[in-house]
């Protein structure tokens, strides 16, 4: 299921079956006049390296967005890069793609230290640096608003109907 969620209003404003390891949500996407920002990870292994060679040009040619965010015990370092999508992209697979980004973020609590972790985009809006930083962390509105009220408050994960439209519904 895909969740088109309004980061804004804290609303779901529709949901969708897709077909498994299926990129046809992002032409309907682009296709109702909406913009995708999706999460480029290891089991896409082509497009992944694809954005990690963008980044990496984008990286050596600017300084990037750097943000700190401290609250609730720990200090959030992230630092934001942009790059064009690119003619090495797919646009079969990827229609109306314009950037790709990485966030590296590093997050401290008292006095431990979490390792660096980078996180890849491919984006069909043309996002600044900093754009794209502030759109990942209201990404995560989708985590805490919706995600957990679903597990916590509606036991989703521990149902156990697996028959027929059940899963969906």
């Amino acid at each position: 299921m895909v969740s088109a969620f309004s980061t804004e209003l804290g609303l779901v404003l529709g949901q969708e079956k897709v077909a498994g390891k299926s990129n046809e949500i992002t032409a309907r996407i682009v296709e109702k006049g909406g913009d995708y920002l999706l999460a480029v990870k290891g089991n896409q292994p082509t497009l992944h390296q694809q954005v990690r060679d963008l980044i990496s040009d984008a990286q050596r040619a600017t300084d990037g967005f750097k943000h700190v965010d401290t609250a609730h015990g720990r200090t959030v370092l992230q630092l934001s890069w942009v790059a064009a999508s690119g003619a090495e992209i797919d646009p079969e697979l990827w229609p109306g793609r314009k950037t790709v980004g990485c966030v590296v973020s590093q997050r401290v609590v008292g006095d431990k230290v979490a390792e660096l972790e980078a996180r890849y985009y491919i984006s069909s809006r043309s996002l600044s640096a900093e754009e794209l930083t502030r759109t990942v962390r209201a990404h995560w509105a989708i985590e805490n608003r919706l995600h957990w009220m679903l597990d916590v408050c509606f036991g989703e994960d521990d149902c156990m109907i697996r028959k027929d439209h059940a899963p969906q519904n």
